[in-house]
């Protein structure tokens, strides 16, 4: 994602036009043919984050059967590693080695 600005209070969220400039630019020129196309949409949202900057990933102590799974940053791009990780929580019921120390308890 690209930095946007908003207000949470207000439930404000706009897209920064520079921000939306330099991610077509960037596209642009890993894809050159993007030049040629038009932007449909575009959005701005929030993103959750941690205190202390690190995802929480695992399942939730005394609440048997919740698992979490709050990124730190990265957006899409964190989405897979931290959907496998979580998955790999819920399917075996234990922690992967990239995830421990990372549980909801360490927020």
């Amino acid at each position: 994602g690209w930095d946007g600005r908003g207000d949470f209070t207000r439930r404000r969220r706009d897209i920064a036009y520079e921000s939306l400039l330099h991610n077509l630019r960037l596209g642009c020129a890993v894809a050159p043919f993007l030049a040629d196309l038009r932007p449909v949409r575009h959005w701005a949202g929030y993103e959750a984050r941690t205190r202390h900057g690190r995802p929480l990933i695992g399942p939730v102590r005394g609440q048997g059967g919740l698992f979490a799974l709050v990124p730190a940053a990265g957006g899409w791009t964190a989405a897979a590693l931290g959907g496998r990780l979580i998955a790999e929580c819920v399917l075996t019921g234990r922690v992967p080695p990239l995830a421990e120390g990372l549980g909801p308890e360490a927020g």
